[in-house]
């Protein structure tokens, strides 16, 4: 075997081991953080204000709307959509189960939260 050869087969060898041994250690690591991601929190009293009891009715959602808009909340989602909508929109309360409703102060809120307007209303 020439040295030109053995040259190539050890910087392949190396960078194998280095992308083993990266990947190995990538691995670890992660175990380490929990990979939670992003959370987000408000305060307390915002929270109080959101709760509402499992068996509620489409008008504990507009007397819940009533009172959150009162604290500048005025836009409204379901955490499991895609859509926002502004707190006046009886056809999206009808739609979205009150457990699921979150709220955001401005429209720009509500976008970068990753949310986009709904035309529904």
């Amino acid at each position: 075997m020439n040295s030109a050869l053995r040259y190539r087969l050890g910087i392949v060898l190396i960078i194998v081991f280095v992308a083993i041994g990266s990947f190995l250690l990538g691995t670890y690591t992660k175990g380490e953080r929990g990979g939670d991601g992003i959370v987000l929190s408000c305060d307390p009293n915002t929270l109080q204000a959101l709760v509402i009891p499992k068996s509620s009715q489409q008008s504990t959602f507009v007397a819940a709307a009533s009172a959150v808009v009162s604290g500048s909340k005025t836009y409204f989602a379901s955490k499991n959509g895609k859509k926002f909508y502004a707190a006046g929109c009886v056809s999206a309360q009808k739609r979205i189960k009150p457990e699921n409703v979150i709220w955001f102060s401005t429209a720009e809120d509500a976008t970068l939260q990753g949310f986009t307007e709904g035309s529904s209303c």
